[in-house]
């Protein structure tokens, strides 16, 4: 797989020009889209974890696979929690969620994207708790028609890696390869085990940047079998 720091092509969208960004979506057939949530995740990692991975892992697979890589979404993340649990998150996490929105959201960005004659549009969610995954299952079901040439499928990060966690070895490890820069080893402390409930096997403090490039290459080989179904 081609090492993140020797990227050679541009693969997002937004850093393309003019006419160039069509012609790179008519090349490959192929976009990615990155969305989720904003929320704590420990000391060591930032509140964009989700979407940060879901973007720089979006990248890899345009660079790998081929494709284009659209901005990713900061709003489109979910929880089915009580609004006073949402309160207490927001007051004292900084937790965002789109509960009534984010659904919307994601249908609205693949009707644009539709208009552009892509073949295949991938959803790669970095945020997965059950009612975040079923929602991504419904907007694949409802933007696929049997007779359409435009497909809509899903990258499950979580089932690549090991079962995913929530900052734990699996999303420390993955960013310690993709963005080490954004990663706080030292930062990790006991608050943070009490907060998210780690434990073996799922310790951050275990995490490497060689795990996350496995992780990564799990990604990368479950997509590429993906996209070869699809005629």
């Amino acid at each position: 797989m081609i090492p993140v720091s020797d990227f050679t092509r541009n693969v997002r969208f937004e850093l393309m020009y003019g006419y160039q960004a069509k012609k790179e979506i008519d090349k490959y057939g192929i976009v990615y889209l990155p969305f989720g949530c904003l929320e704590m995740h420990g000391s060591q990692l930032p509140m964009g974890l989700d979407v940060i991975k879901a973007h720089e892992m979006c990248c890899v697979l345009a660079q790998s696979i081929g494709g284009v890589v659209f901005p990713p979404h900061y709003y489109s993340g979910i929880h089915k929690l009580p609004e006073d649990r949402r309160g207490w998150l927001a007051e004292h996490w900084g937790n965002i969620y789109q509960e009534e929105t984010a659904k919307r959201s994601i249908l609205d960005i693949i009707g644009q994207i539709k208009r552009m004659k892509v073949k295949v549009c991938v959803l790669y969610t970095g945020h997965y708790p059950q009612e975040q995954l079923d929602m991504v299952h419904e907007i694949v079901s409802e933007t696929n028609a049997p007779d359409d040439d435009f497909h809509v499928i899903y990258c499950p990060e979580m089932e690549c890696c090991d079962g995913g966690d929530h900052a734990g070895i699996v999303e420390t490890s993955l960013l310690l390869y993709l963005r080490r820069d954004l990663v706080n080893m030292s930062a990790i402390n006991e608050q943070g085990y009490i907060d998210h409930r780690w434990a073996e096997p799922k310790d951050p403090k275990d995490s490497s940047a060689a795990l996350g490039e496995d992780y990564a290459n799990r990604i990368v080989a479950f997509m590429k079998d993906a996209l070869s179904k699809i005629k």
